[in-house]
């Protein structure tokens, strides 16, 4: 059966695939942008004494303030403030829920990166730089006592936003491909079904299945 259509399915999966390539290279997909800031506590004078040393109490301190910021980031309040400014400056309005569902976190060692995926290049440098400034001097908005405890700096930012790298238009490829081929013969067997043309011979093919024996 799937030897009578071979050539319906060869054109699919071409087709698929040049769709694939076409719009990972010139398609409106989301460009990345980036920014990483610097979280260093602030100790006070005598932490040093006892069981820990300065570092140490820097160090464990850092990590819970980066988990907290993060968690503003990925706020809606946040994303309201982003988008209030983007439109101040640039006269555009932006969804602040559809801002907070595009940024994602990726934590480090005293570090919070940011991570903006946006259909647009400009709009995306631009709103990948009000985030970090925003997260860098404006947190104590929505972490009043972050003066207190930290000072952040922005170490990192994105002189321009980026398409996915290659791996991630691979896999896309591929699972579109994958797709495709599922369909297609899913297709072509419902279509032999449904016109009475399955036969003992495409048993094999469809189920792996040796066919020993048939009662007509």
């Amino acid at each position: 059966m799937l030897r009578r259509d071979w050539l319906v399915i060869v054109v699919v999966l071409a087709a698929t695939l040049a769709g694939s390539l076409a719009w990972n290279i010139w398609g409106p997909g989301n460009y990345i942008a980036e920014a990483e800031v610097l979280v260093a506590a602030k100790i006070p004078s005598g932490a040093g004494a006892g069981q820990y040393d300065v570092e140490l109490s820097r160090a464990s301190t850092s990590n819970f303030i980066v988990d907290d910021l993060g968690r503003v980031v990925q706020g809606n309040a946040f994303a309201g403030l982003i988008a209030r400014r983007y439109q101040e400056e640039s006269g555009a309005e932006i969804d602040p829920d559809r801002l907070a569902g595009s940024l994602s976190i990726d934590r480090s060692h005293r570090g919070l990166k940011v991570i903006l995926r946006w259909p647009d290049a400009h709009e995306a440098g631009h709103l990948i730089d009000l985030t970090a400034t925003a997260l860098a001097e404006d947190s104590r908005l929505f972490y009043p006592t972050i003066d207190e405890v930290a000072d952040i700096a922005i170490i990192d930012l994105s002189s321009a936003p980026r398409r996915p790298g290659m791996l991630a238009a691979t896999f896309d490829i591929a699972l579109k491909l994958a797709s495709a081929a599922i369909l297609i013969v899913a297709v072509i067997v419902w279509r032999d079904y449904f016109r009475g043309r399955l036969y003992s011979e495409d048993v094999d093919d469809l189920l792996g299945i040796k066919v020993l024996a048939r009662i007509d």
